[in-house]
């Protein structure tokens, strides 16, 4: 009901439907590397359900998205700050060493204009040792590849750049590997404390998705999605 364009409220209510058990996670894992008293900031945060979630568990949270208004209620009425920042071409609107934990989940592999901007300032406002979630999929799955090696269709480039029109983000430019990644994040001076592989398909009824979760179970490098933990240098 905190939401009035149909056509977001619909694609709000899929995206949670598919991705609930991704903002669960990371809500678990916010709990392992951040203390209640610190400063917590969820970056690409909309649609604001993990957001919300946070600061139920007594969290000291504030957000950034390229467009807040789009459930700008929902924020309001539980009280939230998030910024409208498009955090490829502008500074991201804290002061210098003054976060605790940056959590990046589902946004990475987004992005298609500055990605060393965005890590850039995501290092400048975090405290020294600060913390860095990053959550992204893997283009490394199973099924992914599989689809590579006999040559099907990977990602639909004209639905991902449709978003913009229809949802007003970018769908998905590129997957990465778990080395491309972290490479990456160690070049802006992030060391890499842990990386953590879940997404298990239940597709269990066709004999694929039998294949699929048994690859997924045996060859944890395999699933669908990676949560990297970085630390500030």
């Amino acid at each position: 009901e905190t939401i009035e364009d149909p056509k977001i409220r619909d694609w709000a209510l899929s995206y949670y439907e598919t991705q609930h058990e991704h903002m669960e996670e990371d809500a678990v894992i916010c709990q392992l590397y951040a203390q209640k008293n610190q400063s917590l900031v969820d970056i690409g945060c909309v649609p604001g359900i993990t957001l919300v979630g946070l600061k139920n568990l007594g969290f000291s949270v504030s957000g950034v998205d390229i467009a807040p208004e789009r459930f700008s209620q929902l924020f309001k009425k539980n009280d939230i700050t998030v910024h409208k920042t498009n955090i490829e071409t502008q500074a991201l609107p804290y002061v210098s060493d003054s976060v605790d934990v940056v959590l990046l989940s589902e946004v990475f592999e987004h992005m298609r204009i500055d990605l060393i901007h965005t890590i850039e300032e995501i290092h400048r406002i975090l405290k020294k040792d600060g913390i860095l979630i990053l959550r992204t999929p893997n283009t490394l799955e199973f099924l992914k590849t599989m689809k590579r090696l006999l040559r099907k269709e990977g990602l639909n480039v004209y639905s991902q750049f449709m978003k913009l029109r229809q949802y007003g983000h970018m769908g998905h430019i590129h997957e990465y590997t778990e080395k491309e990644v972290s490479h990456f994040l160690t070049q802006l001076h992030f060391h890499q404390e842990k990386i953590f592989y879940t997404g298990i398909t239940k597709e269990t009824t066709s004999f694929a998705g039998k294949i699929q979760k048994l690859i997924h179970l045996l060859i944890p490098r395999m699933r669908r999605s990676m949560i990297f933990i970085f630390k500030k240098q």
